[in-house]
């Protein structure tokens, strides 16, 4: 399989430079899994027999032999996500001479009857990685080898394994596949009922998976920036795992393995933020692209080059987190879902509040209705749903609504903003003067003891140039 590949990328690079990307599609597929390389060549051999036998046949490459997440960048000039060429040759002769190279690379494969080396070892990384109970990630650039790994670890894991990818979330009921929202996906990762989750990149766009304590690439994308962004999925705030494994299978001495390897080293990939070595990453996926030879050498000194430049070592300073201070919460969730009940129909404000579904509709005169909640698997669930939020319009609007003119209550609020940042003060003017107030609990205190008497106004418009 190699010598084909290897074979068909030099004369297409001659007939034209980046014209071999294809085959780079192919060896990149194979290494990922006999299932993905075997459909990718079962489509190419359609394609060369339309070519053999003078019939029309397409001029691009299948969409599912590309990554289900790939950057425009990662291709050569010319090819966009969606449309890259399959480089069929236009000659029948020449077809049909491709084709019996296809066809024996197919007979070899089918040979191995299962066998998968590659599949076997990370059986034994999967079960030493979650023998503490930790749920793992385990991340792939195809769709076919995310099938080829779900169909295999159904029969050991059963209904704890789900999957992700560009079509969605799918759980095992026990009989068959079924879709689910990336809500629920995430919900049963976070209550343990997903021990693995199989992923392609599209899992690294808008899923929350800080559940999971470990990561396994079972191939490893064009663009080793993503690694970061795939690690970024659980090393994240509510990641409760003090130390996140992470754990990279390659083909021995493959390309993959010695330009990652180099990124390891040098960049310290996998371990920390690498933004100050982007120019070494674009180098390295020049050479996984097969762009640039991989020259092991070039990429060090690149890395060299990098830490030898001060601006660059300025630019991307690290430092350790700061454990800040322990805040007094003002406002909780509960409190403002309590703050509703106060409003009723005297308000000219109606609320109905469903406790199983967790959502508050609030509506009333030249008020349209508004659906609230403050549940995360609500909100992810339906996104017409508005955040039960202070810093919600629709909710600031309620609110300004509430107040009637020539009102003089005890409550004194003051805010100012500049751009992004906002800062509010409250005081309580009452018998004891003019008081602070920095939490929901002690403002619903002063409300439950205030006999409705308006405060002094003096001290009302001390209170207001105050705030």
């Amino acid at each position: 399989m190699g010598q084909y590949i290897a074979k068909r990328f030099e004369e297409l690079e001659r007939e034209k430079p980046g014209k071999g990307f294809v085959m780079t599609i192919y060896r990149r597929r194979a290494s990922s899994s006999p299932l993905a390389i075997e459909r990718s060549l079962e489509r190419r051999r359609e394609g060369l027999l339309r070519v053999a036998q003078r019939r029309a046949y397409d001029l691009d490459l299948s969409s599912q032999d590309v990554p289900d997440t790939v950057d425009p960048d990662d291709l050569p000039e010319g090819e966009g996500t969606s449309h890259v060429s399959a480089t069929l040759p236009s000659d029948p002769q020449v077809a049909r001479a491709e084709l019996l190279q296809v066809e024996q690379v197919l007979d070899l494969l089918r040979a191995l009857h299962g066998r998968d080396s590659k599949r076997d070892r990370f059986f034994d990384v999967l079960r030493r990685i979650t023998e503490d109970g930790r749920p793992v990630l385990v991340f792939t650039e195809y769709a076919d080898t995310l099938e080829y790994l779900r169909e295999t670890l159904r029969t050991h894991y059963g209904k704890s394994v789900g999957c992700y990818s560009g079509e969605g979330g799918q759980l095992w009921d026990g009989e068959v596949w079924t879709s689910v929202t990336k809500d629920v996906i995430t919900a049963a990762l976070r209550e343990g009922q997903l021990r693995i989750l199989i992923c392609t990149d599209a899992a690294s766009e808008g899923l929350n998976l800080q559940a999971a304590g470990a990561i396994i690439n079972y191939d490893l994308p064009w663009n080793p920036s993503r690694i970061e962004q795939r690690i970024g999925r659980i090393d994240r705030i509510g990641q409760r795992w003090p130390t996140v494994l992470v754990v990279n299978l390659f083909l021995k001495d493959s390309v993959d393995d010695r330009v990652y390897r180099v990124l390891r080293v040098r960049c310290g990939l996998f371990e920390r933020f690498v933004g100050a070595m982007q120019p070494v990453l674009a180098r390295a996926r020049r050479m996984l692209l097969g762009q640039d030879p991989a020259d092991l050498e070039a990429l060090t000194a690149v890395a060299q080059q990098v830490e030898r430049d001060p601006v660059a070592g300025e630019t991307y300073l690290e430092s350790s987190a700061d454990a800040g201070w322990a805040a007094r919460v003002p406002l909780s969730r509960q409190q403002m879902e309590s703050a509703l009940a106060y409003l009723h129909e005297g308000s000219g404000v109606r609320v109905e509040s469903d406790s199983v579904a967790g959502t508050h509709a609030v509506s009333g005169p030249g008020f349209p209705r508004a659906v609230l909640s403050c549940k995360v698997e609500v909100l992810e669930h339906d996104h017409q749903i508005l955040p039960l939020s202070p810093f919600e319009p629709r909710l600031r609007e309620l609110a300004d609504r509430l107040w009637r003119p020539g009102e003089r209550l005890p409550l004194v609020i003051g805010s100012h903003q500049r751009d992004a940042f906002r800062c509010s003060v409250a005081y309580w003017v009452g018998e004891e003067g003019i008081v602070p107030v920095e939490t929901m609990a002690e403002l619903l205190r002063r409300v439950e003891a205030w006999t409705g008497t308006y405060p002094d106004p003096a001290a009302w418009l001390q209170a207001h140039d105050l705030a």
